[in-house]
């Protein structure tokens, strides 16, 4: 039948362009959790948030002191609550909580300086041999044709690939939260960072190269409420899109899912092809099941890189330090 049957369904997207995701956001963020809903979920409820309207900070820290995964989770789901005071109150504290430094935010994988030849007249000594080889493009020299040798650092190119499929609540939410804010506060200047969420379709909430706030893309993470299938040969060939285009060929895909994926093709020569263009692929473990633990190690093994067990949300920063190595 010319054009496909009408029954088919559609291919899989990629959202990049920002109003198509913005509006995507705005209406997944439509679904609101009622404070009936919260009770049920989380029966310390009453003592962060005694009366709508209400979110006390100070027993949300003590609650952080006590059991810190059911006060994150708990912050996490009042983050899309109904009452909109306590929603908007919730939203900034789970920015700041997740930009915060860690311990492990001090170290970075970024490698030791390299000595290069860069443009910058002002910086190092002389490359003479560089120099003189701009004659082959120009029969005369000029001030911007000097090239000098100097102690340059290589930056990363980090492309997080966060599985939306199912249900994102909770501690899953809080999870991809934190676990994005312990990549961006590992972040240095020639750095590079991409946020993309996937299940059958791909969100791409932060593209490479972008210069904004990592908070913005933290807000963005809190408006997907997920759900459907898991395609993840998908998500890893947008993750590999947006790699491609870094600055850096110091490329690391880092993959929250549990490994299993419900939909499309086969992940792991996706997987593979990662090598092809410089990068590794780093699996975050949110199962760690048996069954999550052998599909994991068998994307991260054929990505290159290393897979962590992350099943609770105050794991996050040594779980990203783990596959990193720092």
């Amino acid at each position: 039948m010319p054009g496909g049957s009408p029954f088919s369904p559609a291919p899989p997207r990629v959202l990049t362009d920002p109003q198509a995701v913005a509006e995507e956001l705005r209406r997944q963020s439509a679904r609101t959790t009622g404070r009936a809903e919260l009770v049920a979920r989380h029966p310390g409820l009453g003592r962060v948030s005694p009366r709508t309207g209400e979110l006390d900070e100070q027993a949300l820290a003590a609650m952080l002191r006590d059991d810190a995964d059911s006060a994150i989770a708990l912050l996490a789901d009042l983050t899309r609550a109904t009452d909109r005071t306590v929603r908007a109150a919730a939203r900034r504290l789970a920015r700041t909580l997740a930009l915060r430094p860690s311990a492990s935010a001090g170290r970075s994988p970024s490698g030791r300086p390299r000595l290069e030849t860069v443009t910058d007249p002002s910086a190092g000594d002389l490359d003479l041999d560089a120099t003189l080889a701009r004659l082959d493009v120009t029969p005369r020299l000029r001030g911007e044709d000097l090239r000098t040798r100097d102690w340059r650092r290589r930056g990363h190119a980090y492309v997080l690939l966060v599985d939306a499929s199912g249900s994102v609540a909770g501690s899953r939410l809080a999870t991809a939260v934190l676990t994005t804010g312990a990549v961006a506060a590992r972040l240095r200047a020639d750095d590079e960072l991409a946020v993309l969420t996937f299940a059958r379709d791909v969100l791409v909430l932060r593209p490479i190269g972008a210069s904004n706030d990592p908070g913005d893309t933290l807000d963005a993470l809190l408006d997907v409420r997920g759900g459907g299938t898991t395609d993840l040969a998908h998500g890893l060939r947008a993750g590999l899109d947006q790699a491609a285009r870094a600055r850096s060929p110091r490329r690391v895909l880092l993959v929250l899912t549990d490994g299993l994926a419900t939909a499309g093709h086969d992940p792991l020569p996706v997987a593979a092809a990662a090598g092809r263009t410089g990068a590794r692929v780093h699996v975050l473990d949110l199962a760690d099941t048996d069954e999550s633990r052998t599909a994991s190690r068998a994307l991260a093994a054929a990505g290159g890189g290393r897979r962590a067990a992350l099943t609770r949300p105050h794991q996050a920063a040594d779980a990203v330090g783990q596959v990193l190595g720092g």
